[in-house]
This record gives structure tokens, sequence and C-alpha cells, in this order.
């Protein structure tokens, strides 16, 4: 690949979508795309980024100034996992130690990784974790029962 603004552009953009769909905040996400266009060899990045959406510039000597834009549309839920892989890998980047090549690659291979635990596990951890937090607001052993049942359910509509 020729080092041009919409490579970079386009390595910054895939980053960031990733890790917004898994969950990620937005700090971690604008520091990811800031060190992977400074890895790459932008003399400039600029990105705002929110839960729905990525906004970035960057500057080249002799191009002109690049902007994408991209619209978060569908979330994959919280995938911890993936926002990881992604930093790892734009620090690993940055340190030279892979190519631009094999960034892209690796975001493809993370985009088709399937969840870690399968959705009938996170919703017994959600049933768990809502009776946990029914108890510490207070609620006696029926609350603990209520709050387990109500998110269980879930597993018997949705799983």
């Amino acid at each position: 690949m020729s080092r041009s603004l919409e490579v970079a552009l386009d390595l910054c953009l895939r980053a960031g979508n990733i890790m917004l769909r898994c969950g990620a905040e937005t700090s971690r996400v604008e520091d990811t795309i800031a060190r992977l266009g400074y890895a790459y060899g932008v003399e400039q990045v600029q990105s705002f980024v929110t839960p729905t959406g990525i906004f970035i510039s960057v500057e080249m000597t002799g191009e002109t100034t690049r902007t994408g834009i991209l619209r978060i549309r569908g979330s994959s839920g919280i995938n911890l996992s993936q926002v990881h892989r992604i930093n790892d890998l734009s620090r690993r980047y940055a340190a030279g130690q892979v190519s631009v090549e094999e960034v892209m690659a690796s975001f493809d291979e993370i985009e088709q990784t399937p969840y870690t635990y399968r959705l009938r596990y996170q919703h017994l951890a959600s049933a768990f974790a809502s009776g946990a937090f029914a108890v510490l607001f207070g609620g006696a052993g029926r609350s603990l029962s209520l709050g387990r049942s109500a998110a269980g359910s879930r597993i018997l509509c949705w799983a």
C-alpha cells in the first residue's frame, strides 16, 4: 500500500468502528486513532468520537487534508476482548512490529471473530448481576430472587 492519506483515514476509521461497536469508551477510541495515524506517518491527526459517530481529519505535507465521517450503526454489544485486540494491534503497529497490510488483515479477522460467551451465558450472568444489585440497593432475600427471576426470564424468552 502506498503512503496516502486515504489509507491512513481508512485505517483509523476501521479501528474506531470496531472498537465503538464492541463497547470501547470514546477516549480510548480517540487515543487508538491518534496512535495509528501518527504511526502511519500522518503529521496531524484530529478526531472527535461519540458513541454514534467518528469524525477524523488527517494531514500530511504535500497532500490535501482528508476528513472522514463514519456513522456507527448497530452494536455488537460489549466485547472487550476485541477492544483489547485492536489496542494491542495498534501498539504493535506503532512499535513497528507489524505492517499496515497485517493490521488491515487483522481487522478483517477481528470483525469475523464470534463472541467469547454465548448469549445464554450472558443472560445468566445478567440474572445474577440483577440480583446482586437488588441486594446492594437495600433489598432483602426476596428482592434478590425477584431480580434474578426478572433478568433470568430473558433466558427463556431470547436464548
